[in-house]
This record gives structure tokens, C-alpha cells and sequence, in this order.
């Protein structure tokens, strides 16, 4: 059997890796981004520069992701097949506390482990799959402190957070384009949303995947890469974005509306007496999902219900059942915030 260290040297040749890196960080968990290739390092700079951190600003790494642009690798070993993923045949191969994954189809290899996280393949020309590969290094970090990830809307009111979802996306996106006419109200992602919280306090929701044309806090400003060993010294000018997590206050589940007298009918709801409302937001495991007791998850395997409910014991949580063909929503909107948030 391979050892891993092996393996690490057959994605990437270290003496190819550019001097320049840019360090990463989101909500307490930072990682350094190395490439080989200039025009794909620029390339996801543009992309992830809300998760940029200025290389003049102290902070503890942790492991470091390499995407390394090449000719993909065949590995000498059989792989197990993943479920399809958007129609596409995925390998894994699980090692001692790490994991390969190939998508042969469109010439990737990824390994990760706590220390090694790499790319190789043809990078630049798949950077939605690099990006979302970087993406779930940081959502493993916070799952792994017993998080759980959603598909939702998350909403700013004031300092706190409403998260809408169900298993019918088209209702969700409705009632939160609605919610969204309030002017108190103000999107923040719609997408995956971390909600995680220790037991006995409100649960904290993390925005996983922020667009770079996201809203920034403060002016928005370029933030150069780093040189390896580069000396530090405090420089004005760049901004860095808020990774401050928002508190969770409700969360809306909707559903649908066989009442015909009705638009909208909002009441509070124990999500446990409710487990298929939660399975239908819950974020199915990815060949790249880690477990928060270690090692990953398996083809077919799930997240568990429990480990959801346990985390929205401390929201506020309410079905909002939905007959979209009744209309404008718009007059239900203020009733749902006053009722929920």
C-alpha cells in the first residue's frame, strides 16, 4: 500500500511552486494557498478575495491547500466509486487518515489530510471545482466542532440572523425575496450556511461561501500577495472583510399550503416533531465531507438528523406554509417578522 507521503510527491513537485501565496481565512480557520501556475494563482485571488487576509496581519495557519496546474496523475491503486455527482463518476480511495478523490472526467485528483490539501490536474480550466475544493476545507474545519450545513437564505436583521429554508427551494427563495422588501433586512448569502453552537447557547450562522462581489466592511482594496519568507511590516490601505459570525436567531422552514383561504400561514414548530422538514435542508455528504469524530463520510452515507436537531434546539424555529399560486407574498412578509424575528 501507497504511503501518503508517496502520494503527496506524485501530485506536486515542491521545487515548481511559485514564491508567492496567499493566506486565507474565515471565521478562526486559516489556511495558505500555493500554486505553480501565476495566471491560476491570480485568477483565484479575484475569486476568494473575501477570504484574503492582509500578509502584514498575524495569523496562526493551519495547513496548506496547493493547487497545482499539470498533467493529471494515474494512481496505482484501484478507486471506489462515489455516487454521481452532477452526472460525473467520482473516485475515492481512502488512506490512513486521508482521503484521494478523482474526477476523471474532467482531469482533477484532490488529496487531503490534516496537513496535505491538494489540487492537480487541469485546475484553470475547472475553478468552480478548485474553489468549491477550498470552500470545503474550511466548512470541514467548522463542522468539526460539531457544526452543522444547511441549504438556506440567511438574512441580517440588526446584529442577528434569520435562516430560511425547506425542501422546496422555489418557496424558500420566495418568502425570502419578500422578507427582503423590508428595509431592515439585508441578504447575506443564498446558499450553504453553516449553523453551529455549543449546547445551551444560540447557534451561530456562517456564511461558507462569500461571492467576491459580496459587500465588504469598509472600503474594498486589492491585497497583494505574499513572498514566502517575506518580513513583515504593518502597511495601510488594505481592508480585510469581516469573518465575524452572526447569531442565529430563527430559523423559517417552508412548506407548502394545501388551504386554499391562504397565502401564508406561519407557526412555531419543535423540529424534532418535524424531522422531515430538517432532512430536506440538510446538505448531503460530499466526497471531500470530513466527520467531526474524524475520517469521512462513505458513498451513501448521511449526515445525522440528531446531530441537526441538537443544533436548533436554541432557534427560534417556524413552518411557514405556502400556496404559491395565490399571489403576491408581499403583504406576508411584515407578519412573519413580526412573528419571527
Amino acid at each position: 500500500m501507497m504511503k501518503l507521503r508517496e502520494i503527496r510527491q506524485m501530485l506536486f513537485d515542491s521545487k515548481q511552486l511559485l514564491q508567492e501565496e496567499l493566506v486565507l481565512s474565515r471565521h478562526g480557520h486559516s489556511f495558505v494557498l500555493r500554486s505553480n501556475n501565476t495566471s491560476l494563482l491570480s485568477e483565484l485571488t479575484s475569486r476568494l478575495r473575501n477570504y484574503i487576509v492582509d500578509p502584514d496581519d498575524k495569523v496562526d495557519v493551519g495547513a496548506t491547500i496547493v493547487v497545482f496546474e499539470g498533467e493529471d496523475v494515474e494512481m496505482p491503486f484501484k478507486w471506489r466509486q462515489w455516487p454521481l455527482v452532477d452526472g460525473e463518476g467520482t473516485g475515492i480511495r481512502d488512506l490512513k487518515k486521508a482521503r484521494a478523490v478523482r474526477q476523471a472526467s474532467i482531469g482533477l485528483t484532490f488529496l487531503q489530510s490534516r496537513k496535505h490539501r491538494i489540487a492537480r490536474g487541469a485546475c484553470a480550466e475547472n475553478l468552480d471545482r478548485i474553489e468549491e475544493f477550498i470552500h470545503q476545507q474550511f466548512a470541514n474545519e467548522l463542522l468539526s466542532e460539531g457544526g452543522v450545513l444547511c441549504h438556506a437564505t440567511c438574512i441580517r436583521m440588526g446584529e442577528r440572523a434569520i435562516a430560511i429554508a425547506g425542501p422546496d427551494r422555489e418557496r424558500a427563495e420566495a418568502l425570502a425575496n419578500a422578507v427582503l422588501v423590508d428595509p431592515r433586512a439585508q441578504l447575506v448569502t443564498q446558499g450553504d450556511v453553516i449553523v453551529s453552537g455549543k449546547p445551551g447557547f444560540r447557534p451561530l450562522a456562517y456564511v461558507l461561501a462569500p461571492k467576491a462581489d459580496a459587500p465588504m466592511e469598509g472600503a474594498a482594496a486589492e491585497v497583494p500577495s505574499r513572498k514566502k519568507g517575506q518580513a513583515k511590516g504593518k502597511k495601510k490601505g488594505a481592508v480585510v472583510p469581516s469573518t465575524k459570525a452572526l447569531a442565529l436567531s430563527t430559523l423559517v422552514l417552508t412548506n407548502r399550503l394545501d388551504a386554499a383561504d391562504k397565502e401564508i400561514d406561519v407557526r412555531r414548530i419543535n423540529p424534532l416533531s418535524r424531522p422531515g422538514l430538517i432532512t430536506g435542508v440538510m446538505v448531503g455528504a460530499t466526497p471531500f465531507s470530513a466527520k467531526p469524530e474524524g475520517g469521512y463520510f462513505a458513498p451513501g452515507e448521511a449526515p445525522s438528523v440528531r446531530a441537526y436537531v441538537q443544533q436548533l434546539k436554541n432557534l427560534d424555529c417556524y413552518e411557514a406554509r405556502i400556496d404559491l399560486g395565490a399571489g403576491n407574498m408581499g403583504h406576508a412578509a411584515p407578519a412573519l417578522l413580526e412573528t419571527a424575528a
